[in-house]
């Protein structure tokens, strides 16, 4: 589960800086709100743990569509997806 210390106005903030600032996560902590109060680490773990959730969600989506073309659904497609969540290092790795 994500923490729910955080606020969506902090998480809006920091996904905009990360992909402004290409994972400089110096730069990205020094652009972040100090009255925030986070870490450089805390940071980190927060976009790593939306970015999962939303790699996964991709990939959920991506299945969902597969399987609603009902028999003509390819278990070879959907095998090669989940096979691809699960080698994705975003959704691999805990973070």
């Amino acid at each position: 589960p994500l923490d729910s210390s955080w606020s969506a106005e902090e998480t809006f903030q920091l996904w905009q800086l990360v992909h402004e600032y290409d994972l400089q996560w110096p730069v990205v902590f020094d652009a972040f709100p100090a009255s925030f109060g986070r870490s450089v680490e805390e940071l980190k773990q927060r976009y790593y743990a939306v970015a999962k959730r939303v790699v996964a969600r991709q990939f959920e989506e991506k299945e969902e569509e597969e399987l609603a073309k009902g028999p003509a659904a390819s278990n070879s497609v959907l095998a090669r997806l989940r096979e691809e969540k699960q080698r994705h290092p975003l959704v691999r790795f805990n973070f």
